[in-house]
């Protein structure tokens, strides 16, 4: 399994100790000593699609009639599809995904909790593959070049 946008194993347990966070109560904001707006909690939700969206295949598009200056991201992945809206501000983070096209499986109009269900389900997927311990210890080497 390849990852690409991650340059360090530490940046890339930081994420997956973020998604479990995300999983005990995806709709809790929380505080990190920086992170005190929305737009700031929308941010950290985007860098953690934008790590799943390196693993899984997915696409990006607008898509949502309701929110068109919102681009989706759609996510394929073992525990089932998963879809996210993205502030405009963060789009620059999902340059490695797809944009979406006529082929390209649409939303399977699952809810936010069927979605949080599914990413729970993709973690024990991989916990149990032991994927999950692979990319956790996997060296992916230095921001730095070393």
């Amino acid at each position: 399994m390849q990852v690409r946008g991650l340059q360090t194993c530490q940046s890339l347990r930081v994420a997956v100790w973020l998604l479990s966070v995300c999983l005990t109560n995806p709709l809790r904001q929380y505080y990190y000593g920086v992170m005190t707006t929305t737009n700031d909690v929308y941010n950290e939700r985007a860098r953690l699609v934008a790590f799943l969206a390196t693993i899984y295949p997915s696409h990006i598009g607008y898509t949502d009639p309701d929110e068109p200056d919102w681009p989706v991201v759609i996510i394929e992945a073992p525990g089932g599809q998963m879809s996210w809206h993205v502030s405009p501000d963060d789009v620059h983070m999902f340059d490695h995904v797809e944009p979406t096209n006529r082929m390209c499986r649409g939303w399977d109009g699952h809810s936010t909790q069927e979605k949080y269900d599914r990413l729970e389900r993709t973690l024990l997927h991989e916990k149990s593959a032991g994927t999950l311990g692979l990319l956790l210890t996997r060296d992916l080497g230095d921001s730095r070049g070393e």
